[in-house]
């Protein structure tokens, strides 16, 4: 591997990340950084082994870094709200959700975490808001409805979760499938 080529450290980098060689990757990623330090996707992906190795102080600072780069970098953004989040630091990590949204719209997983974020932060009428956005954009993701489907009982919405208990069964028995998905967007309540 010849040392002057940024990409194909990069490349690297992802490879030893998917095969669990974090450290490896970490320095990949810093070489990368060291060749090319204007690169974005490297210092996202070098803040998501960060962590992935609970280094989440580094890790938000060199998301932190993706962004001052490239200010539409959604991904980022969605990135150092789950670092933020694992730091416990609630409202930031929000404002990182929302601005993944406002730069990437209709992103199903963002609206997700930030429905979990909002959970956290005891605002489960957000929080529900969000987890039923998620849902109407991949009515088919099953850990959203279990997420909203923990949080309905907690607030003790029954009258929600028998809609709930009704809409998953319909995904279970296929029907879903052959609707359009319009019909199966007005199924989430």
């Amino acid at each position: 591997l010849q040392p002057d080529l940024a990409e194909a450290h990069y490349n690297l980098g992802i490879l030893q990340k998917e095969q669990g060689q974090l450290e490896a990757a970490v320095a990949s990623y810093q070489r990368v950084l060291d060749l090319k330090p204007e690169f974005a996707p490297a210092y996202n992906s070098l803040g998501n082994a960060l962590r992935e190795q609970g280094r989440l102080a580094e890790a938000a600072e060199r998301l932190g870094q993706a962004i001052a780069l490239q200010p539409d970098y959604g991904v980022a953004y969605f990135n150092l709200g789950n670092v933020l989040k694992a730091q416990g630091r609630l409202e930031p990590a929000i404002q990182a959700f929302r601005q993944a949204l406002r730069v990437r719209p209709g992103w199903a997983d963002a609206y997700y975490e930030l429905g979990n974020t909002l959970n956290k932060q005891r605002q489960p009428e957000a929080a529900l808001e969000n987890y039923r956005e998620a849902l109407r954009i991949r009515p088919d993701h099953g850990e959203y409805y279990g997420a909203l489907a923990d949080l309905l009982l907690h607030i003790g919405d029954l009258n929600a979760i028998a809609k709930l208990r009704e809409k998953i069964s319909y995904h279970l028995n296929g029907i879903c499938s052959a609707r359009k998905p319009e019909d199966i967007g007005a199924l989430v309540f």
